[in-house]
């Protein structure tokens, strides 16, 4: 359900069958097609990483324009690699939206069942994650890490969603966006062990870490239909030259995943 495309000189993955069925937006950013330079080259959407504001800023109003929505109210957690899941109602509406400063604090994870409100999160090789329930018409955004994903974030906004809005996990859908895989993501003995300890049905002895399956697992456990769970398959630290990866370039740009349920 997520193809890759390229629209207003931008690379996207998108939705198409969900914007067209539900008129629910979910889209995944690549690095081109925006005003930044150098290492932030070219669409960075991330604030506070060395890049010029303004730059940041424009691309985000490109981004805006090309996906459809008000980038006043786009909205961020400050993404602390934490679990703390924040339901965002119009008060909240376009946090972070013009400065890293105004971000939702202490958050890495955002629901709500708002229309044209965008919700986001930013990422370099870290999982964003998008969880959409088209008949209650409820949106989250997950940024998972390995220590949001060690502390199964994913399966914890589920349960918030349940809990908030009483949707069913058989209408979730899931969208795993590009992050770093585990192709590229060695790690070192007391990082592997406890995620060996955590998951000792999925983690072997090699000392890597493969983020999205171990997401994908928590998923399927917490109830979720492995027909309605879509992973892009894409890596971040491979794939460098089309999506920002921290783990390639140390000082680099924030690629975008967005959530939106329309009008």
């Amino acid at each position: 359900m997520l193809k890759r495309t390229r629209s207003d000189g931008l690379d996207l993955l998108l939705s198409y069958d969900l914007k067209e069925s539900s008129g629910i937006l979910v889209a995944f950013t690549a690095r081109l097609g925006g005003a930044s330079v150098g290492r932030y080259s070219s669409l960075n959407l991330g604030f506070d990483k060395g890049d010029d504001d303004k730059r940041v800023r424009e691309n985000r109003e490109i981004l805006a324009r090309t996906l459809g929505f008000e980038v006043s109210k786009l909205t961020l957690g400050e993404q602390v690699h934490g679990d703390k899941i924040v339901t965002v109602d119009d008060g909240l509406a376009g946090s972070g939206s013009t400065s890293a400063k105004s971000a939702i604090e202490g958050t890495d994870a955002l629901i709500t069942s708002k229309e044209d409100v965008p919700i986001a999160v930013l990422t370099a090789d870290c999982v964003p994650i998008v969880i959409v329930d088209p008949v209650k018409r409820v949106v989250a955004t997950v940024h998972a890490g390995w220590r949001g994903t060690i502390k199964e974030i994913a399966p914890k906004t589920v349960k918030r969603m349940e809990s908030e809005f009483s949707v069913s996990r058989n209408d979730l859908l899931v969208f795993i966006g590009p992050s770093i895989r585990a192709c590229s993501y060695g790690v070192g003995d007391e990082l592997h062990a406890s995620f060996k300890e955590s998951f000792p049905n999925i983690i072997g002895d090699e000392k890597v870490l493969d983020l999205p399956i171990i997401n994908i697992y928590q998923l399927l456990g917490a109830g979720l239909k492995s027909d309605n769970i879509h992973d892009s398959s894409i890596c971040t630290f491979c794939e460098s030259d089309h999506f920002f990866s921290f783990r390639k370039h140390d000082v680099t740009g924030r690629q975008g995943s967005i959530a939106m349920l329309g009008s």
